[in-house]
């Protein structure tokens, strides 16, 4: 669908009624700002983003999803901002961060998260900004930000 778009800086599909992201449909995009908020995506199908090195921004706030299928994306991809918010996320551990190595800013507010669980943060060494508020948070477990050695604002409210 949207597949080796080497000039391409953003893609732009907010504001629709997209309920699914399908396999292939995001491949070897790099420097990309990717929003599809204000839609409706409940599912990211395996396989949706493969190759999408160093993205820029991907947007997802404002839509249905309340957890990523096992392999969305793969060990490849990974985005400097991700904006997670005012979706149906509920648990820490359905956010898919094990390769999203570059990550910088997570804003995961205004979901339904209930624990910050033990395994939330994997070798993130360049986060420096989370947003878990306004959230039904009532754990964090301990230690959880001890290897977040960038982070420089933390919003639990």
């Amino acid at each position: 669908m949207f597949n080796k778009l080497p000039f391409v800086e953003y893609i732009m599909l907010e504001g629709n009624a997209i309920t699914k992201i399908q396999a292939g449909a995001f491949n070897e995009l790099t420097d990309v700002v990717l929003n599809v908020s204000h839609n409706q995506i409940k599912t990211i199908e395996k396989g949706a983003f493969v190759s999408c090195v160093n993205m820029k921004s991907m947007d997802m706030s404002y839509n249905q999803i309340d957890n990523f299928t096992k392999g969305a994306f793969d060990d490849l991809t990974y985005t400097r901002e991700w904006k997670l918010e005012y979706n149906k996320l509920v648990r820490t551990q359905d956010i898919p961060l094990k390769f999203m190595s570059g990550l910088a800013v997570l804003n995961v507010s205004h979901n339904s998260l209930q624990e910050v669980g033990k395994n939330t943060f994997p070798k993130l060494y360049e986060l420096h900004t989370v947003d878990f508020s306004h959230n039904n948070l009532s754990k964090i477990q301990g230690g959880i930000f001890g290897n977040l050695f960038t982070l420089r604002y933390l919003d639990l409210r």
